[in-house]
C-alpha cells in the first residue's frame, strides 16, 4: 500500500488509552468475551422465539459476478476436488468395500480472505499484542491471542442487531461513513431494543449489500474506504455509571463500553455489517424482532479500516507447524 502521513497509533489514541490489560489476568486470550458466562447464555436464550437460524457467512468461491468481496491485496479461495465421480472412470481408481465412491476436495484460501473472526492478537503497534504479549510470539504462528481460545470458548450470548444504514434512510452507508456510540444508542431506540450489558452487538452498514448491487468491483475499490464505528476515548459531558468510581468523561477500561448519560453499557462483542446475503436483511427485519442469539463471527473493532488504491499483495503467510488455527488472526 502507499505510504499515508498519519499519526503513529500512539499519537491517535493518547498516552491514557482505556486498556483491559490484565483485567482477567496475565494469561487471558479472550477479552470482553471473558463475561460471557452461562448466565449470558441463559439470558441470551430467552429471547429466542421462532427458532430460526441465519448464517453470518458470505458465499466463497463465487463465479458469478461481481465475485466475492475482498480485503485489498488477498485472493480468494481456490478449490479443487481431489475425488469425485471421474476418479472412477478409468483403471487405478481406489476400490472400497462395498463399491463405495466419495468426493473430496481441497481449499487454499486466506484465512481473512472471507467472513471471520479477528484475533486479539490480529493487530497490534509498539511491538505489544493483547494482553502485553510480544509481538514476537507471531512468528510463524500466533502462541498468544489468537483465535484458537475464541473457537474453543465458543460466543454465545444476547444479540442485538443494529441495523444502522436502515437507521439513516439508506440501502448502504457511504464509503468512509462513520457512526459512534450515541449513533448505536439512538439506532437501538429506533428499532424499539435495548443495548444490555455484556450483548453481542451486531452493526449492519449494508457495506456488502453495495457489493453486490453495485457489481462493479473497480468503482468499489476506487477510494477504498469502509465505513464503520470511530473510535472515542473520552465521552465529554457524560456522568459516572451506577457503581462507576471513575469520573464520567472517561471510559472505565472495559473495551466495548457504550456510555449514555446515565448508565454504561459494557458489550461483549461487536460485529460490523452483520448482514451476509441480500435477501436476509430488509424484508426479514420489517416483520421479524432483532433480537436474538448470536451465535457466529462477531468481533470487536474499535478503529475502521481502510486502503489505498495501491493494493499490492500481501505476502504469503509462512506455513506453521502449530495448530492450524493458530495460523491466522
Amino acid at each position: 500500500m502507499t505510504d499515508i502521513a498519519a499519526p503513529s497509533m500512539r499519537e491517535l489514541l493518547g498516552q491514557d488509552t482505556p486498556s483491559n490489560w490484565g483485567k482477567w489476568g496475565a494469561d487471558d486470550e479472550l477479552g470482553a468475551l471473558n463475561y460471557l458466562d452461562a448466565r449470558e447464555v441463559l439470558r441470551g436464550v430467552q429471547h429466542i422465539k421462532s427458532g430460526e437460524t441465519f448464517t453470518l457467512q458470505i458465499h466463497m468461491g463465487r463465479t458469478e459476478s461481481p465475485g466475492d468481496p475482498l480485503w485489498p491485496g488477498r485472493e480468494g479461495i481456490k478449490r479443487q476436488n481431489v475425488l469425485d465421480e471421474s476418479t472412477w472412470d478409468g483403471d487405478g481408481a481406489p476400490a472400497f468395500p462395498g463399491g463405495l465412491h466419495y468426493a473430496d476436495d481441497t481449499a487454499l484460501v486466506f484465512l481473512q480472505g472471507s467472513t471471520q473472526y479477528d484475533a486479539l492478537g490480529h493487530v497490534w503497534y509498539d511491538g505489544k499484542l493483547w494482553n502485553g504479549y510480544d509481538a514476537r510470539s507471531t512468528v510463524g504462528g500466533m502462541d498468544k491471542a489468537s483465535v484458537l481460545p475464541i473457537a474453543e470458548k465458543g460466543v454465545v450470548g444476547r444479540g442485538v442487531l443494529i441495523d444502522m444504514a436502515r437507521h439513516r434512510g439508506k440501502r448502504s452507508l457511504d464509503k468512509g461513513e462513520t457512526f459512534d456510540h450515541r449513533d448505536l444508542e439512538e439506532a437501538a431506540a429506533a428499532q424499539g431494543v435495548t443495548i444490555e450489558p455484556h450483548d453481542i452487538l451486531l452493526i449492519r452498514t449494508g457495506w456488502l449489500t453495495y457489493w453486490y448491487e453495485l457489481n462493479n468491483p473497480e468503482q468499489f475499490y476506487d477510494g477504498f474506504c469502509e465505513p464503520g464505528l470511530t473510535y472515542s476515548p473520552r465521552s465529554r459531558g457524560m456522568v459516572p455509571g451506577q457503581g462507576d468510581s471513575q469520573p464520567g468523561h472517561r471510559h472505565d477500561r472495559e473495551r466495548g463500553d457504550l456510555r449514555t448519560r446515565k448508565w454504561r453499557r459494557t458489550s461483549a462483542a461487536l460485529r460490523p455489517d452483520a448482514q451476509s446475503r441480500r435477501h436476509t436483511h430488509r424484508d426479514r427485519l420489517a416483520r421479524r424482532s432483532r433480537r436474538g442469539v448470536c451465535r457466529r463471527r462477531p468481533m470487536e473493532l474499535p478503529l475502521r479500516r481502510c486502503a489505498s488504491e495501491d493494493r499490492q499483495r500481501h505476502r504469503r503467510p509462512r506455513q506453521s507447524r502449530r495448530h492450524p488455527l493458530k495460523d491466522e488472526s
